[in-house]
């Protein structure tokens, strides 16, 4: 019967444990300065870069409630010919997951490449063609993104990032799914240890 009770114990501390998250989000109202000159801003969890063959900078635009971020920390932007059209880095100060961004501004001919990058290596990436919420959470544990401008229009800006932390102490949660075999494992288990008694 302890067999049973380990089981069960271990099953519902791994469902309780995947219910716990450390959410986070990039907070652009950190900047205090002027950052529209800026290649490079660093924020308290992450530092964005500007990348584009043509130049450019990172804008923090204030175009009004049209592009107003839902979770109230601002939208950013890679300037480039004066529209959003340049790309950028963002490298978080440690692993993440479940990352979600908002892209608003989109039209016809506006695209934005995503990449989710690990330790430099390349875990997954999509591309974004119109507005709303983007869950990127199968680009697994990452600690960079990469939002690669492919735009024929003025471009789209990033806002209302969202992501949990992957902490070294953190309980790796095993996906529902896959957490009914190993309890029915270790219910067969503990029958069997009872019966050999």
């Amino acid at each position: 019967m302890g067999a049973i009770r380990t089981g069960l114990s271990s099953f519902f501390a791994v469902i309780t444990l995947a219910g716990f998250a450390n959410a986070a989000t990039l907070d652009f109202s950190e900047i205090t300065s002027d950052p529209s000159t800026a290649t490079s801003i660093t924020l308290s969890n992450a530092t964005l870069t500007h990348y584009d063959t043509n130049g450019g900078y990172l804008y923090l635009p204030d175009f009004g409630a049209s592009t107003d971020s839902t979770n109230g920390h601002g939208s950013i932007c890679a300037m480039a010919q004066s529209n959003c059209l340049g790309s950028m880095t963002i490298t978080f100060n440690q692993d993440i997951q479940n990352l979600e961004i908002g892209f608003r501004g989109a039209d016809a001919g506006d695209e934005v490449f995503v990449s989710g990058w690990n330790n430099g290596a390349l875990t997954n990436f999509t591309n974004i063609t119109s507005d709303g919420i983007v869950d990127f959470s199968f680009f697994g544990i990452i600690d960079e993104i990469k939002l690669f401008n492919d735009s024929a229009h003025s471009g789209l800006l990033y806002q209302d990032f969202t992501f949990d932390y992957v902490n070294s102490e953190d309980v790796i949660a095993t996906p529902l799914p896959a957490a009914f075999p190993m309890f029915a494992a270790a219910l067969l288990f503990g029958v069997y240890l009872r019966i050999r008694r």
